[in-house]
């Protein structure tokens, strides 16, 4: 089968509009024969995406690839079938829409969501009289590609660029086939990358790359390009703190399924310009809480602010700064919180009235 590193250039070419226009082609190298660079996705220059092409052009197993089959769905889920003899490899573009950046949320909470099984539904309708078939994406596109490696028996190989991880329900559901499964897994990821780190791993043995973009800014290292070209090297302290972070609210045994997805709303909506301060401030509460009980969290944070790389630095000690709190979503996330925090210390007073002191100080 097809080298990993030749599948993460297939894993990039999924968010080129040029395999839609061009699905009547026979052949893969005939679709990028003459892409339309005008409007380049996913924070990437025209320059940028033809070193993609021409790393796909420049490789003839690639370009003998056969289309057979592919979805590009109005929530944003697209998905494509290569063929090459009995072998299938089967990538998912990673978030588009709106409605694709919800069912993250989404899968921070819940052991299923609708993106996911759309996903499923594809590798299943696409595998018929295949015998070996591999599933790969980057991003989202990643984590649909590991969810099928799970539910997905057919599947025979998996791998995952900077995909995130999952939620506490689908470890709990899906514990069984996990355990069999992930021998067939590889997960990559960029070692400042952060998306890969929001959620649960579904394996903890994830390759970190240092990436061709080292020094530039934070939003660089997800691209779907990063990896090339890059070396085994270790994670970077910040994606260990978003972490921490996020796998200790997902577990907050005080706050509901409801209360978790409201807030990973809250960080989809501030990635898409929409803040909804409200829905951060629970978050918020937790990051103060690991902060104040967790010494590995707090040494964690220290480490990702003292990191040697300049731009990253500059951008994390900005958090440091007391005028940050002046800026209005900021504030208005500390009064929500602040709220919260009263409100919970009334209910323990109440609590400690009717039992004459009794009740803990609870999870804050």
């Amino acid at each position: 089968m097809l080298k990993n590193s030749q599948v993460r250039k297939l894993c990039a070419a999924s968010y080129l509009d040029a395999l839609i226009k061009n699905a009547e082609k026979e052949f893969l190298g005939e679709m990028f024969a003459n892409a339309d660079l005008s409007e380049p996705p996913c924070c990437m220059t025209a320059g940028e995406w033809g070193k993609v092409i021409q790393g796909i052009l420049g490789d003839a197993e690639l370009c003998r690839l056969k289309l057979y089959k592919y979805a590009d769905e109005p929530s944003g889920h697209r998905a494509f079938a290569f063929e090459r003899g009995n072998e299938a490899y089967i990538i998912f573009r990673g978030t588009s829409g709106e409605a694709e950046w919800l069912d993250n949320a989404d899968g921070m909470v819940y052991a299923d969501t609708a993106a996911q099984r759309a996903a499923a539904r594809f590798v299943n309708e696409a595998c018929g009289g295949k015998s070996g078939i591999m599933v790969a994406g980057h991003s989202k596109g990643g984590n649909k590609a590991q969810y099928c490696a799970v539910t997905c028996p057919r599947v025979t190989r998996c791998y995952s660029v900077d995909g995130q991880g999952f939620s506490k329900a689908f470890m709990r559901k899906y514990a069984r086939e996990a355990a069999t499964r992930r021998g067939i897994i590889t997960l990559e990821a960029e070692r400042r990358d952060f998306v890969n780190a929001l959620g649960f791993y579904l394996k903890t043995d994830t390759g970190f790359v240092d990436g061709w973009r080292d020094g530039q800014a934070l939003p660089f290292y997800h691209c779907p390009d990063a990896l090339e070209g890059g070396a085994p090297a270790e994670r970077h302290p910040l994606p260990d703190a978003v972490n921490a972070l996020v796998t200790g609210f997902l577990s907050n045994p005080l706050l509901s399924d409801s209360k978790k997805r409201e807030a990973a709303v809250g960080v989809v909506s501030m990635m898409l310009g929409k803040p909804k301060p409200e829905a951060l401030a629970e978050l918020a509460l937790e990051y103060f809480y690991l902060m104040k009980h967790s010494a590995r969290f707090k040494d964690m944070v220290q480490n990702a602010l003292e990191y040697e790389n300049a731009a990253i630095s500059a951008t994390l000690r900005a958090a440091e700064v007391e005028t940050l709190r002046e800026h209005p979503v900021i504030r208005k996330v500390l009064e929500y919180a602040g709220d919260i925090q009263r409100e919970r210390a009334e209910r323990r007073l109440r609590r400690g009235r009717v039992h004459r002191g009794g009740g803990g100080a609870g999870r804050a």
